[in-house]
């Protein structure tokens, strides 16, 4: 059964450019096309920019260099020099060394608040898009749901950064989702430790396994879930935690993502105990926050005017519309807290599809394009991948790759 709904729309918002989910993609895109001399506006469901790293409470940006050269130059680069004041590291980090970069999400949230403003972007925070109108693949207009009201956006040129392809979905674009049988990635509620003696626990990381296994062993856990990143260091005693998966969560429906931010929070407690009780450094450790939003690694991807392959991949494979190039292994996280699933992970991550020092693969602008779309460009986990790449592409200093592409592809076609 269905029912017909009509509603005229009264306020029309014209501008150049419109971009549409404002993690590290959607602000890279945003703040490119308007250095350009564009109108540019930004959409944003949530209360502040940038994504997994401020509202996710991701912890770090991975692979960020190759080890002799930072690959996100432009936009990527400007952000990491300003998120390393005051780090220890700072020239190697900055010089490309292979290592994970902390993220203090507060002081990224300014940041990303200078850098729009600066280039005067008009944002609108706690808006997003409801529906797209399109004709033969040109999109025409992007409904908006703000708090007061309904407003169309007429663009010239559209940018999909939502993570999920969320516009081109409702623009008719191609997509596809996981792997053939429609299977993703897990999702993780990422959360903030404090009160951590540090320096005891930096003499016992080698055991992380044995301690996990214990605790497994104790029923500890009402998942078992032997894949845990980090912590990673933020302060003196602070650090970020980017661990517990919601297994065969479905991240493209309310109810799927009401189910895994719930469950996130449960698991968040439980591996907060879990340190207390079995890791040196974190007896006192307090859990002081968990992140806003669910940390998805992986729902659909648009099919594109070129798909990258894990072939490309594996062949460190360079283009001649190369929009910049990534180093990441490809991490596939398995749903599943097994030890054969977790033994599947590390083998694929550091051999079966390692990328070394030094290397990297390029990627091409048409993946960024739906196919068959003039004035749609997509940026950040959601190009055109195949299943493998995504694994790798998903990194945040590689949606800022992609997000300047498009920032700035967007200012050619609307010229």
């Amino acid at each position: 059964m269905s029912e017909l709904y009509q509603k005229e729309i009264n306020n029309i918002i014209n501008t150049d450019i419109a971009v549409f989910g404002a993690g590290p993609a959607g602000v890279a895109a945003a703040v490119m096309a308007a250095r350009q001399g564009n109108k540019v506006l930004l959409v944003e469901k949530s209360g502040c920019l940038g994504g997994m790293g401020t509202s996710g409470l991701v912890p770090a940006f991975m692979a960020a260099g190759d080890g002799e050269k930072i690959l996100c130059q432009g936009f990527g680069y400007e952000v990491i020099d300003k998120i390393l004041i005051g780090h220890k590291k700072r020239e190697e980090l900055l010089k490309g060394l292979r290592e994970h970069i902390p993220i203090d999400p507060e002081k990224l949230k300014v940041i990303y608040d200078d850098l729009i403003k600066e280039a005067n972007v008009y944002v609108k925070l706690f808006t997003q898009a409801i529906d797209v109108i399109t004709e033969d693949k040109v999109v025409t207009g992007v409904i908006i749901a703000e708090n007061e009201q309904l407003s169309m956006v007429h663009a010239k040129q559209y940018i999909d950064t939502t993570g999920d392809a969320t516009l081109s979905y409702y623009a008719g674009a191609d997509c596809v989702i996981g792997d053939k049988l429609g299977d993703t990635m897990p999702p993780t509620l990422c959360f903030v430790l404090s009160g951590i003696d540090y320096d005891k626990y930096s003499l016992i990381t080698k055991r992380m396994k044995e301690y996990i296994e214990k605790a497994i062993k104790n029923q500890a856990f009402t998942n078992p879930d032997r894949h845990v990143s980090g912590p990673f260091r933020w302060g003196e005693n602070v650090v970020g935690m980017n661990c517990g998966h919601m297994f065969d969560s479905d991240c493209l429906t309310s109810d799927g993502l009401t189910k895994a931010i719930t469950w996130g929070r449960k698991i968040a407690r439980e591996f907060t105990t879990f340190y207390n009780e079995y890791v040196p450094g974190f007896e006192n450790a307090e859990l002081c926050a968990t992140a806003t939003v669910v940390g998805v690694r992986e729902t659909r991807r648009i099919v594109g005017e070129y798909t990258l392959t894990i072939e490309d991949y594996n062949q460190r494979k360079s283009f001649k519309d190369e929009i910049g190039r990534c180093n990441y292994s490809v991490d596939i996280h398995k749903n599943s807290g097994s030890e054969d699933s977790f033994a599947q992970l590390l083998k694929e991550m550091r051999k079966t599809y390692h990328i070394g020092d030094f290397e990297s693969y390029g990627i091409p602008l048409r993946s960024l394009i739906p196919k068959g779309f003039t004035n749609l460009l997509v940026a950040g986990r959601c190009i055109s991948t195949d299943r493998l790449v995504q694994g790798s592409i998903r990194i945040m200093p590689t949606c800022f790759i992609t997000g300047q592409a498009a920032g700035l592809e967007a200012s050619k076609r609307v010229k």
